[in-house]
């Protein structure tokens, strides 16, 4: 499993969605896909039962995500709000989105205040380009529905 910063510009993660999208489509049932199509524009980056994951499985910190994640994934970002841990499989799963997440959660989420410790920092990360957000939800979803 390689480990990385998330980028500023979240364009360039946009091979490991594509990737990342195709073992979805492997992996989790039409009707689980299908959640995440009707309920597009619920999608909460904060939330674990808001975010992809958990719109398509109750709650993204949960012990399917995990082994999805051990199963497809080779790149997974770095979460900036607590210490990293290098050994994934010594993270607790309720831990798992604090810890770690996919390259599509990072793609699609905006930044939230509360990812940095530095005012400065977080004064920028809070100041995203709503319709950028939502232009890369929906690339995602036409991924998904075709």
């Amino acid at each position: 499993m390689e480990y990385i910063e998330s980028p500023k510009n979240k364009e360039k993660l946009f091979p490991l969605v594509i990737e990342e999208i195709l073992k979805i489509k492997e992996y989790f049932t039409k009707d689980q896909i299908q959640e995440i199509i009707l309920n597009k524009n619920n999608i909460q980056g904060n939330s674990t039962t808001h975010c992809i994951y958990g719109i398509m499985l109750g709650d993204c910190n949960n012990k399917k995500m995990v082994n999805f994640i051990n199963d497809n994934l080779s790149v997974l970002i770095k979460a900036k709000r607590v210490d990293f841990h290098e050994e994934f499989k010594n993270v607790d799963v309720k831990e798992r989105s604090f810890t770690f997440t996919t390259p599509l959660e990072d793609y699609i989420f905006p930044e939230t205040c509360f990812d940095y410790e530095e005012e400065e920092d977080a004064k920028e990360a809070c100041s995203y380009d709503y319709q950028e957000y939502k232009k890369r939800i929906n690339k995602v979803i036409n991924l998904l529905e075709n």
